[in-house]
């Protein structure tokens, strides 16, 4: 079970909250799909069930979040894909808060490289 906390992102497909794990006190991300808007959308629930598969199948990646659990209540038809806790907002968030919306070349480098890496692994 989680302990669901505040809305961290939104997604075309759902919100993401913080949460913790309520036996080990882990914070988690849980997605919050709903699956009955998914059906109205040309291939949306496929891609999210493409989504878990990957990370089901993938080996832990220091540029890749961890799938911790997925849930799925049919009465609400809901999934809930938790995954660890990556704490710093998102690449979005960190371009809009650079000065003139653009960040450092360095910094872009960095990140570039993170992806690149995460990509490289997931398709590797």
């Amino acid at each position: 079970a989680y302990y669901m906390g505040n809305v961290i992102g939104e997604g075309s497909f759902g919100k993401v909250k913080e949460a913790v794990d309520s036996q080990s006190l882990r914070r988690v991300a849980v997605k919050i799909v709903n699956m009955r808007f998914l059906r109205r959308l040309k291939n949306a629930a496929e891609g999210v069930r493409r989504e878990v598969s990957i990370l089901r199948k993938l080996h832990r990646h220091e540029n890749v979040l961890e799938l911790v659990d997925v849930i799925q209540n049919d009465d609400k038809q809901k999934w809930y894909i938790v995954t660890e806790f990556a704490g710093g907002g998102s690449l979005r968030q960190l371009i809009e808060d650079s000065p003139n919306g653009q960040m450092a070349p360095n910094h872009a480098r960095w990140y570039f490289r993170q992806i690149v890496n995460g990509l490289g692994h997931i398709h590797g």
